[in-house]
């Protein structure tokens, strides 16, 4: 069994933790506390989820989870993209990440 860090999926979704941090900046003030921590919150739940499927037999219930937390993610990016808080190319390439968990 690979350590977690070296698995693909674990490098797109740090990768994507990452991006939702710097993106997160852009959002107002008003809407930071809730929004930005709850995508992060997302994103490390991910990570998480991740770490557990590789360390256990059945895998089944936390790639289940793992995949209602990105559309969370995925979700919130939109919601941050058609607000205009996120560009279009920012959100495609979060789409990016996404797909490559």
């Amino acid at each position: 069994m690979a350590m977690h860090t070296e698995l693909a999926i674990y490098k797109a979704a740090m990768g994507l933790l990452q991006m939702a941090m710097n993106l997160t900046r852009n959002i107002p003030r008003e809407l930071k506390q809730q929004l930005s921590k709850r995508v992060i919150d997302e994103c490390i739940d991910v990570l998480m989820l991740i770490i557990r499927a590789n360390s256990t037999r059945d895998k089944r219930p936390y790639l289940t989870e793992l995949v209602e937390k990105v559309q969370v993610i995925e979700m919130l990016m939109r919601l941050f993209k058609e607000s205009r808080f996120i560009s279009v190319p920012q959100h495609a390439k979060t789409r990016v990440f996404g797909k490559g968990c």
